[in-house]
C-alpha cells in the first residue's frame, strides 16, 4: 500500500475512532480540518495539502470546481479527496461529489496542467502568479478519495446496492485509483469503519 493510502488507512481506522468518542466529531468541517492536520503530521515536507482551493481551468467542467482537499508532491496532483460526513437524521448527499470527482478523471486524460487559486481570479498580477507558482501536472495516476460516514448504513448501502446503470454507480466505476473510506454509527452505538 502507498504512503497516501496507508496514510488515510491510519487515520480512519486509529485516529477517528478516538476523536469521533470524544465528540470531537460532530460536523463535516471539523473532519476535514482533522484530517488536515493528520495529514501535515504524517506526511513528508514534499506533500502539500490544499483545503478547497479553487481549480482555474477555463473551459472545462472543473473551473472554479473546490474539492474537499487536494494533495500534492514535487508539482504533481497525487490526490483529490471529496468528504460527505453527518451524524443526523438527514440523507448523506454524495452525488455531486461524485459527479466531481468523475469529471476530474475525465480531464485527468487530457493532459491538463491543474491550477489553484485562492486569490482574486479576475486579477491580471494575481493571474501571472497563479499560473507560474500553482499549476500542477495532472494524469490519471492520481488516487481519487472519497470518505462517507452518515449515522446509518443506508447511505452506504445505496452507494453499492443501486443497479450497475446508475449514475452514481456509473461515476463510482469510472475513478480510477478509487480509495473509499466508509463507516456509519449503528443505532447499538456501534461504530462501523471500512477501507476499500
Amino acid at each position: 500500500m502507498d504512503l497516501l493510502k496507508s496514510t488515510f488507512q491510519d487515520f480512519w481506522k486509529n485516529e477517528f475512532p478516538k476523536l469521533f468518542y470524544k465528540g470531537l466529531i460532530t460536523y463535516e468541517r471539523q473532519l476535514q480540518a482533522e484530517i488536515y492536520c493528520w495529514l501535515k503530521s504524517k506526511l513528508t515536507d514534499s506533500y502539500k495539502v490544499w483545503v478547497e482551493p479553487n481549480i482555474v481551468l477555463p473551459n472545462t467542467v472543473l473551473h472554479d470546481k473546490k474539492p474537499d482537499l487536494v494533495i500534492t508532491s514535487e508539482n504533481k496532483i497525487k490526490a483529490i479527496v471529496e468528504i460527505k460526513y453527518t451524524l443526523f437524521d438527514s440523507r448523506l448527499k454524495y452525488d455531486e461529489d461524485l459527479k466531481k470527482l468523475a469529471d476530474f478523471n475525465v480531464e485527468s486524460k487530457k493532459g491538463h496542467s491543474l491550477v489553484f487559486g485562492y486569490l482574486p481570479i479576475n486579477n491580471a498580477i494575481a493571474n501571472e502568479r497563479l499560473y507560474s507558482d500553482l499549476a500542477f501536472e495532472f494524469n490519471s495516476d492520481y488516487h481519487n478519495i472519497i470518505i462517507l460516514f452518515s449515522n446509518n448504513s443506508i447511505d452506504l448501502h445505496r452507494l453499492k446496492a443501486v443497479p450497475n446503470d446508475h449514475i452514481n454507480s456509473q461515476y463510482l466505476n469510472s475513478l480510477n485509483n478509487l480509495f473509499l473510506l466508509t463507516g456509519n454509527y449503528s443505532a447499538n452505538e456501534s461504530l462501523q469503519l471500512k477501507c476499500e
